[in-house]
């Protein structure tokens, strides 16, 4: 017998499942809660078999549920496919690419690249989304909200394939004229009188604590902010020092604005930078160009800048 089912129901489902809530599937689909739901229950009826278990805050899938999610998973995937080898004929003249990047990549960096790659495929359309957290970033990959991401510290999530892995410690940021600016190499103690800003958003406060409590010294932290570029200000007004990695402000070390000192500290010493997909996605050609593109700047800019102030 052959199933007969309304695939925007089964759209429903799969994004109700896939998001946990009705409510935040409503938020996905532009639809109302209640709508959401009287849609799943009419392919339940649709398929007489129960989808999801009730009496649960989250959503939970039944056997039969599992199987139709399965089955939307296989087909999205499938037709995804479809529509990157129908792109590979049309030879980049036409395409659009979505790009999750965290607050601190672009600058000296992304942009140059992005703007290169609009300047030779300019029909190609780029949706930069900038986003204040790895997670995000890494949500939105998941997701397939994205095609690719840009961020630190996510080479540890099984879920994409984060390359390359660029080694980026945490360094002290400072302006040219500070007390410390000539320094090869110093301990978070060295700044126990100095003023520091940090980024709320970034995982530098945590990090930053408990750097500092394997040095059982104490910080003078005297703003957070999850404005990138007030973090930078400040610093250049010479109104404290910051924590972030070369590549975050790349630029204004180039320029002499801001210089970096290695901290002695094993705490900031783990951060990396990736370029993540999303596992078993196949990038559409044009993305795939740009992901390239971006993957060649990080590798090269760590050859020579990076490699050169370590």
């Amino acid at each position: 017998m052959k199933l007969r089912f309304n695939e925007e129901r089964l759209r429903c489902l799969y994004v109700a499942a896939n998001l946990g809530t009705m409510r935040a599937a409503a938020e996905k689909l532009n639809m109302a809660a209640s709508s959401v739901s009287r849609q799943i229950h009419k392919l339940e009826t649709e398929l007489d078999a129960p989808l999801i278990e009730k009496g649960r805050h989250r959503i939970k899938l039944t056997q039969a549920g599992h199987i139709l999610f399965d089955y939307y998973t296989k087909r999205s995937v499938d037709q995804e496919e479809l529509s990157t080898r129908l792109e590979d004929i049309k030879a980049l003249r036409v395409g659009n690419i979505t790009i999750a990047i965290v607050e601190g990549f672009v600058g000296g960096i992304i942009s140059p690249t992005i703007n290169e790659f609009i300047s030779k495929y300019s029909n190609i359309f780029i949706d930069v989304r900038m986003l204040p957290t790895t997670r995000e970033v890494i949500e939105m990959v998941v997701q397939d909200d994205a095609h690719f991401g840009v961020a630190f510290d996510a080479d540890n999530e099984n879920r994409i394939h984060a390359r390359p892995a660029i080694e980026q410690p945490i360094k002290a940021i400072v302006h040219p004229e500070h007390a410390l600016a000539g320094k090869q190499t110093i301990k978070l103690a060295d700044l126990s009188d100095s003023n520091i800003v940090l980024n709320q958003n970034f995982r530098m406060h945590e990090v930053i604590q408990e750097g500092a409590k394997h040095e059982n010294t104490r910080l003078n932290i005297v703003m957070t902010t999850n404005s990138f570029v007030l973090l930078k200000n400040c610093v250049m007004n010479g109104q404290g020092v910051t924590f972030l990695s070369d590549l975050a402000v790349a630029q204004e070390l180039t320029n002499g604005e801001l210089v970096s000192i290695n901290v002695d500290n094993p705490v900031l010493k783990n951060s990396v930078a990736v370029v993540a997909t999303r596992v078993g996605r196949q990038l559409p050609t044009s993305a795939n160009r740009l992901l390239r593109n971006v993957q060649e700047s990080l590798i090269k800019w760590d050859k020579t800048f990076n490699k050169k102030n370590r």
